[in-house]
């Protein structure tokens, strides 16, 4: 978790940092409008990253509830992957299976440095038991961002942005590695 946040500060003062990800690249991120850094502000002040501070309730009672929503809303396709649900907006087995994806998220973050390993099962989970189409996990990303984005609008920045996008890449490539 130090490691991301540490990369994403670097990126926020125009610095280099090795990422996290599973491909290693290199920060800094720049706007692509105009290629300028933006200015650096204390990482720790954006309430938008609560799952970077492991606070589990904030992540149930603020992002939860619409994540699944969103993407069957957004991403009918997806629905066929739970037939056996009610996806309602609200409903139980929804919150329920949000907070899942939530926690491995979380998961995620907590072996920052080892993704793969704390993801491994979740990966061969998806891969060959339930067969999800990798593209899933973006359309996830994407609908995981959003809702971050709806919830603290004010405080997701373009590098907040930036570091949200670069992190859920990287669960998302570690999430398809079984598929290769």
């Amino acid at each position: 978790m130090d490691q991301l946040l540490q990369a994403v500060e670097s990126a926020q003062r125009g610095e280099t940092y090795p990422c996290v990800t599973a491909q290693r690249r290199t920060l800094p991120y720049t706007h692509t409008h105009t290629g300028a850094t933006p200015n650096p502000v204390p990482l720790q002040q954006h309430s938008s990253l609560w799952l970077l501070r492991g606070s589990k309730a904030s992540a149930h009672s603020c992002v939860t509830p619409v994540l699944r929503y969103r993407l069957f809303f957004s991403h009918p396709q997806t629905k066929t992957y739970f037939p056996h649900f009610d996806l309602s907006q609200g409903s139980a087995q929804l919150r329920g299976h949000g907070s899942k994806v939530m926690n491995a998220v979380g998961e995620a973050v907590k072996h920052i440095d080892n993704i793969r390993g704390a993801l491994a099962k979740l990966s061969e989970l998806h891969a060959y038991i339930l067969r999800v189409d990798p593209v899933n996990f973006k359309l996830l990303s994407h609908c995981i961002l959003c809702s971050v984005a709806a919830r603290y609008p004010s405080d997701f920045t373009p590098e907040v942005h930036a570091a949200w996008d670069k992190f859920l890449a990287s669960v998302s490539s570690v999430l398809t590695e079984k598929y290769r």
